[in-house]
């Protein structure tokens, strides 16, 4: 019972984590990448609202790890920064090192 609840913990931990590190993506994707000002203030998907935009930055703090690994793989540039695919790389990286830390932890 007690190897249940430990792996129930790293799985909490690691959730937590995934849910952390997409939180930061979100934040990289809408300022730094300049999402937040082209859909809520340009004409790009038609001036979204900020509801309609809160609810598309939490699609994507949910399901940030395919959206970064298929912006790092296409050919396309999404992001007006230079080397965004490293800085995407990098924080992919970093929650795969955490995650295994947390999963081999005693």
């Amino acid at each position: 019972m007690e190897f249940i609840i430990d792996v129930f913990k790293k799985l909490l931990k690691i959730t937590a984590l995934y849910l952390v590190i997409g939180f930061i993506a979100v934040i990289l994707i809408s300022t730094v990448g300049g999402a937040g000002h082209s859909l809520l203030i340009g004409k790009s998907l038609g001036d979204m609202a900020l509801p309609e935009y809160i609810m598309l930055m939490a699609y994507v703090e949910i399901l940030w790890l395919p959206l970064l690994v298929g912006i790092i793989v296409s050919k396309l540039t999404y992001f007006a920064i230079p080397m965004y695919k490293i800085i995407f790389a990098i924080l992919i990286a970093v929650f795969f090192i955490c995650m295994i830390a947390i999963a081999s932890k005693e």
